[in-house]
């Protein structure tokens, strides 16, 4: 009777699992299929897909309408972090499947252009590197020591963006925890935020670890001007991250915050070339807090170097490539 048991609760798992898949399917079809009629009926010039999951919705408008269409390619969508083998098989296929159909495609990095020409040798369309940055603006720093109880003498090492697994932040509390008189404040929201919130609690680390938001948008920037540094320490834990150029980094520039970044290919860089922080592997706490050091024995002069970076490194600059991308497109 127990193997009988076990059999049934066994088939009612699997069961589960297949009408779960399902369900999911018949959703993303329902979604897809609003999302084409509505495309369809839109009259657009341009269909412009963020991200994989829009893809074939984009390729089916450009097919019924004979609109252009982009494909802005956030991350790299077969190369992303905790990416199982089975969801990597289907985004590689649908990527494949449905990239032909693209007049033009936009990265996130520049590093992605050499990887999806490699991957899919018949990609030739243009390939247009877009970096996520903040608009120019004017900071107007608030106080992270009043709002979150730190005091004045405290150094705050901060990390922002979404709270996930391999974005360095259990390395940079380690860091921090290794240095005199310092805390570390996490902003952000993400699914991984309450994980990091008990492991703090369950050592008694209140005091060292503080969290904070999440901020509307339009205040990030001047909460962030009241940290020391700003951490981009992203963990090499897929070629999406490796490769990344996260957001944070550039809001830390336009923040006028020194940076440690992360010893990966395009962070790396331009933390090197800019000149606003320091560069070490990400993973190694000690190397973390020696590059804190490094910053906070003298950081008059990677503030100074994040005025020049942030002129470079804005949407004010940026856009002209999305405008011109858009033009050539409408014109042809």
């Amino acid at each position: 009777l127990r193997g009988v048991a076990h059999v049934a609760r066994f088939g009612f798992r699997v069961v589960r699992a297949l009408l779960g898949r399902q369900g999911r399917a018949l959703k993303t079809w329902a979604i897809n299929r609003r999302m084409i009629e509505v495309g369809v009926g839109s009259g657009a010039d341009v269909f412009h897909s963020h991200d994989l999951n829009t893809l074939y919705v984009g390729a089916m408008c450009k097919r019924r309408t004979g609109a252009a269409l982009v494909y802005d390619s956030h991350e790299l969508a077969t190369e992303r972090n905790r990416m199982g083998y089975w969801w990597k098989q289907w985004a590689t296929w649908n990527e494949r499947r449905w990239l032909p159909h693209a007049d033009a495609i936009i990265v996130a990095s520049p590093s992605w252009t050499s990887w999806l020409r490699e991957k899919y040798r018949g990609v030739d369309q243009p390939i247009v590197e877009l970096i996520n940055v903040p608009p120019p603006m004017e900071v107007r720093p608030r106080d992270l020591r009043a709002e979150l109880g730190i005091a004045d003498s405290a150094r705050i090492l901060l990390y922002q963006g979404s709270i996930q697994e391999n974005r360095g932040i259990e390395q940079g509390i380690e860091a921090t925890l290794q240095l005199d008189d310092a805390v570390m404040v996490v902003v952000g929201y993400g699914y991984h935020r309450p994980t990091l919130e008990k492991m703090v609690r369950d050592r008694g680390l209140e005091d060292r670890v503080k969290f904070f938001g999440p901020i509307p948008n339009h205040e990030l920037v001047d909460w962030t001007a009241g940290a020391d540094i700003g951490l981009a320490n992203i963990i090499n834990s897929s070629i999406s991250y490796y490769t990344s150029l996260p957001n944070k980094l550039f809001e830390y520039m336009m923040a006028g915050v020194a940076i440690i970044g992360s010893d990966s290919p395009e962070i790396g860089r331009i933390v090197k070339e800019t000149g606003v922080g320091e560069v070490c592997d990400p993973a190694d706490p000690d190397a973390i807090a020696a590059a804190a050091r490094t910053i906070l024995t003298d950081p008059a002069p990677y503030r100074a170097a994040t005025v020049a970076a942030a002129a470079r490194y804005n949407w004010a600059v940026e856009e002209k490539k999305l405008i011109d991308l858009y033009e050539s497109l409408t014109t042809d």
